[in-house]
């Protein structure tokens, strides 16, 4: 009976087109984001009409008055958040685009930062590549370089064997000279042997001489024996001359062959010893450079690794900011639709507010209004 009531009284008056609007809002109802108000809408509505059935049925307006005020506060104050709501998410619209912007712009930078650090991370590893290969040449020099002083100390020390060596010939070839000398010496012993013979054959030529037929036989063998001592002057002269130029050139190219060979021994051990030594300075620094290289190369390890962790750093920061910019999308997204929502939601708060202004003239109920904040 009071459901036909409310149907007939609802035909007959303004809450005809009300109530389509509340159906409206209980069908958005199913997506909205304002629930609450939502509730607080309906409820004013069943309130409202639950007033007028009673009323109607009761013929007094008892009590009726501070109900219908309460719905007319409510509509108000769901109206007032509403436009809060809109103003809120206005702000949060923009900041939510300037954050976007913002995100794109270091992405976009991120990019960059990427490209480079991965382009260093290219060339660190260039680096560690050619620090290998360098690696790889220095030990081969130093081994080299071993070489080198190991073989220059070699010839230094065959050097001076050979030094000893000569010293020893040139020391036989002096036995040798001075065995000439005593077969000089020798030989002027013969050449005197010689005078003397021939001295004697002469006496005996003489002696001959005197004995007359007696010593003519004994004066050929004077003779003969002169000659043999001629002949032997002879040799002895020739042998004389002989050593003597034998000596003489022999002592000549000894002394002119020892100063040479010394002068050679003595460049060689020279020129070993200063080959050693620079050897050694070249060992000293080959090693000095190994040192270095080993730093350099433990440091190029490290860049590398840094820079590793910096590529892999970056590729997460990447991650993290796409992740923003989608989260930012999202809440654009959602800003958006709440924005419209909330447009929806302040004009039926704000439509609801006439249908009870028109309840309370038909009831003849005096509604205070206040003047919301922002109409």
């Amino acid at each position: 009976m009071e459901t036909a009531i409310v149907a007939n009284y609802l035909k007959l008056s303004v809450w005809g087109p009300f109530l389509v609007r509340v159906l409206l809002v209980i069908g958005i109802g199913h997506g909205f984001y304002f629930q609450d108000y939502l509730e607080v809408l309906i409820n004013s509505l069943g309130l409202a009409v639950g007033i007028a059935v009673t009323m109607r049925r009761t013929k007094t307006n008892q009590g009726g008055r501070k109900y219908l005020q309460l719905i007319y506060d409510s509509s108000e104050t769901v109206a007032e958040k509403s436009r809060n709501i809109f103003s809120s998410n206005e702000q949060l619209s923009k900041q939510s685009a300037g954050q976007s912007v913002a995100v794109a712009q270091s992405s976009s930078a991120l990019k960059e930062i990427s490209s480079l650090v991965a382009h260093t991370s290219e060339n660190v590893r260039n680096l560690v590549g050619a620090t290998q290969t360098a690696d790889q040449a220095i030990n081969q020099g130093q081994r080299a370089m071993t070489m080198i002083s190991e073989s220059i100390s070699e010839i230094r020390s065959s050097s001076l064997i050979l030094s000893k060596t000569v010293e020893e010939k040139f020391a036989q070839i002096e036995k040798i000279l001075q065995r000439l000398e005593e077969i000089r010496g020798k030989s002027v012993l013969i050449k005197n042997i010689v005078f003397q013979t021939k001295l004697l054959s002469f006496n005996a030529s003489v002696e001959a001489a005197r004995a007359g037929e007696q010593g003519k036989g004994f004066s050929v063998v004077a003779e003969e024996i002169g000659k043999l001592a001629v002949s032997s002057g002879e040799a002895a002269l020739e042998i004389d001359t002989i050593l003597d130029a034998s000596v003489s050139e022999s002592s000549e190219m000894v002394s002119r062959l020892k100063t040479d060979l010394t002068d050679l021994v003595k460049k060689a051990d020279r020129n070993s010893l200063i080959g050693e030594t620079q050897a050694r300075e070249g060992a000293d620094a080959i090693e000095e450079i190994v040192t270095q290289f080993t730093i350099v190369s433990q440091m190029t390890g490290q860049i590398s690794n840094a820079a590793l962790k910096q590529e892999i750093g970056v590729r997460e920061i990447n991650q993290g900011i796409a992740a923003i910019q989608n989260s930012s999308e999202q809440i654009l997204n959602s800003s958006e639709q709440l924005t419209q929502d909330s447009m929806i939601l302040k004009g039926l708060s704000e439509q609801l507010i006439e249908p009870i202004d028109q309840i309370g003239k038909i009831l003849n109920i005096k509604i205070d209004k206040q003047l919301v904040a922002g109409e």
